[in-house]
């Protein structure tokens, strides 16, 4: 969202036209963040997805090790 907001503010074109219409992309993403990180526990138990986790982790050590590999 924040490179398509980017995209849009350097577009040619009318400078009010395009700061107007990255304000709506920007109003959007500000609205879709919360929808996205909430809808992870929403429906965590309907997916392959591993649930949330604060404290205790829970994860393979191989995927583990791929993540702080790729880190």
């Amino acid at each position: 969202m924040f490179a398509g907001y980017l995209a849009l503010r350097r577009t040619r074109g009318d400078p009010r036209s395009m700061s107007r219409r990255a304000a709506v992309v920007a109003l959007v993403a500000v609205l879709d963040t919360p929808l996205v990180n909430r809808s992870v526990e929403w429906w965590e138990n309907r997916t392959l997805h591993q649930q949330s986790t604060l404290n205790d982790l829970k994860i393979e050590d191989l995927t583990l090790f791929t993540l702080m590999l790729g880190s």
